[in-house]
């Protein structure tokens, strides 16, 4: 009985990885088609346009699915912001998903705020445009304020 050589035995393993990545990236997609799908009508019963659906990533749509599940008095302007639906504001709302969602964008704006010495009682209360606001404010190219901060706050 003859061994396969080490060139064989690579083919056989690149061939290998190829087809099970084809598979993964097929379950993937074909997951994403069904999340797309079971919240495209809860969207149209919520009044929100749901065109750009078909344009966002996994995480984005079960993102938007845990916000149709929620309570969350401002689930509406979030779910807008993530469709592209709503201002000037949405290259910046990947962040939302880019940085783990909302819990950790929250405690980089509490901890960004701290350092210049502003306080924020309650979190949970920060609107999705006031987070993507003081984002903006905290990575732009000018140094934030207090005041701006607080402006962006009071909104």
């Amino acid at each position: 009985m003859k061994l396969p050589s080490k060139l064989s035995t690579l083919a056989i393993a690149s061939a290998m990885t190829a087809v099970l990545s084809t598979s993964a990236s097929f379950a993937m997609g074909s997951e994403l088609t069904q999340l797309q799908t079971a919240i495209r009508s809860e969207l149209v019963a919520m009044n929100i346009d749901a065109k750009n659906l078909d344009s966002l990533t996994l995480n984005q749509v079960a993102l938007i699915k845990s916000l149709i599940e929620s309570s969350d008095g401002s689930r509406n302007e979030q779910i807008n912001f993530i469709l592209g639906n709503s201002g000037p504001h949405m290259a910046h709302m990947t962040s939302l998903t880019m940085m783990g969602g909302r819990s950790q964008l929250e405690a980089a704006a509490v901890n960004d705020l701290k350092e210049i010495g502003v306080a924020v009682n309650n979190p949970g209360n920060l609107t999705v445009a006031q987070l993507t606001e003081l984002k903006l404010l905290f990575d732009g190219p000018e140094p934030p304020t207090k005041e701006k901060a607080e402006a962006i706050l009071a909104q």
